[in-house]
């Protein structure tokens, strides 16, 4: 099993405000694992599920903090450039409301 070990590595030494921070990565066996952060708080999934259940929708100016800091987040992680200045963009493979957290 391979692991894309530059993902946590350049998460490591380019810090962004809106992403996790990873500390540790490695394999046991053919599982691999990322230990990051943990991030106290809910996930936008949540933010929907109750605006769902009391049928109101969503503040505009809140949804439009999280659509713009997400965009920054990943707009960072695209832009990355690894010690020697070579590109090496970093491309989040799951993106969806629960792995958003606030």
């Amino acid at each position: 099993m391979r692991m894309d070990a530059t993902a946590s590595e350049l998460a490591q030494s380019h810090p962004h405000g809106n992403l996790g921070v990873y500390f540790e990565k490695g394999g046991i066996l053919e599982h691999c694992y990322v230990l990051q952060e943990y991030v106290d708080g809910i996930d936008l999934a949540a933010v929907v599920k109750v605006h769902r259940s009391r049928k109101t929708r969503i503040p505009r100016p809140f949804f439009f903090h999280v659509a713009l800091s997400l965009s920054e987040a990943l707009a960072y992680a695209h832009a990355a450039v690894d010690p020697t200045g070579n590109p090496t963009p970093l491309i989040h493979r799951d993106i969806k409301p629960s792995n958003v957290m606030l």
